[in-house]
């Protein structure tokens, strides 16, 4: 016999009032809650290294930098998330009053994960003009 397993469906809502009592860190897709493993030294290194090659001035565009804590809503995939490094043109837009859910456009949203033993590096880059 072959063991169902039961996905538990969660709002938004629900998800941000879990979350704020996890002493881990969790992302949010459409329903579902996904832990989020920490990060390694390597795995650092590579947001720094990006961090210090990018500037923070393009023209007369002003950029910031965020780095691993800071969370971005995306709620065209129903997607909360904690990139590992993210940039945003002008200053954050924040979901509510709690400053760490950012829900600017992305210029660069860069989520590096780990895989079994294979270190893999995806890049999600959105680059809209519109918001999402």
């Amino acid at each position: 016999m072959v063991a169902q397993l039961q996905l538990k469906y969660y709002t938004p809502e629900k998800y941000l009032e879990l979350e704020e009592k996890s002493d881990t860190k969790n992302e949010y897709l459409d329903g579902e809650i996904i832990h989020k493993a920490g990060g390694a030294t390597n795995h650092n290194q590579i947001a720094i290294n990006f961090c210090r090659a990018f500037p923070l001035t393009i023209g007369d565009r002003d950029y910031y930098i965020y780095i691993n804590d800071v969370k971005l809503w995306i709620p065209a995939y129903r997607f909360y998330t904690y990139p590992d490094l993210m940039i945003i043109e002008g200053k954050p837009v924040y979901q509510s009053e709690n400053s760490n859910i950012v829900t600017n456009q992305c210029f660069i949203s860069i989520m590096i994960d780990y895989i079994i033993f294979i270190n893999t590096i995806i890049g999600f880059l959105w680059f809209t003009k519109t918001n999402v």
